[in-house]
């Protein structure tokens, strides 16, 4: 969230858009960096989870639902796991 203040875009996660033109536009491009901002921040197995939301609001709301779901504790486990995972040796043709 502090990112988001910092790139001053957070107010698209508590505000709804406007229907009107110019605050619409306004509003869009905001979500559009928002968003940017956001999946900047993700490791490639969460972004499986987000990379079909269209606004940054429904990112923010997977990624809560994401992590109390999985726990903090899973996530750790999950990340040992990946960090000491071997890939085999490709045999040339």
């Amino acid at each position: 969230m502090l990112i988001l203040k910092r790139s001053r875009v957070a107010e698209v996660l508590m505000k709804k858009p406007s229907e009107e033109g110019k605050e619409l536009k306004e509003y869009k491009m905001s979500d559009i960096k928002a968003r940017n901002v956001m999946t900047q921040c993700l490791v490639d197995i969460v972004l499986e989870f987000v990379m079909h939301k269209t606004t940054a609001k429904e990112l923010m709301d997977t990624l809560h639902f994401t992590n109390i779901k999985m726990g903090f504790s899973q996530q750790i486990d999950f990340q040992r796991k990946l960090r000491n995972s071997k890939f085999k040796r490709i045999h040339r043709l």
